[in-house]
């Protein structure tokens, strides 16, 4: 298993690092997370955003880092 060694299941894994349930993400291109791009989307500036805006700015991201990457 991926996470032996680490926690019993993936939810403990999570919640040792801060992750809330019901929390956004995003996966690069390669299947990889960004640290740094999550970190943003679980804070506590961008959990006080409404439902509809967490959604549409996380998309938003998405779509502007990967035209980044393209254009990189």
């Amino acid at each position: 298993m991926l996470l032996s060694g680490f926690a019993l299941d993936l939810s403990s894994w999570a919640k040792a690092r801060g992750v809330r349930d019901g929390q956004r993400f995003l996966l690069g291109p390669d299947g990889r997370t960004d640290l740094r791009v999550n970190a943003c989307l679980g804070s506590a500036k961008w959990r006080n955003l409404k439902e509809r805006s967490q959604r549409d700015d996380t998309y938003s991201v998405g779509v502007w880092l990967n035209l980044l990457l393209v254009l990189a």
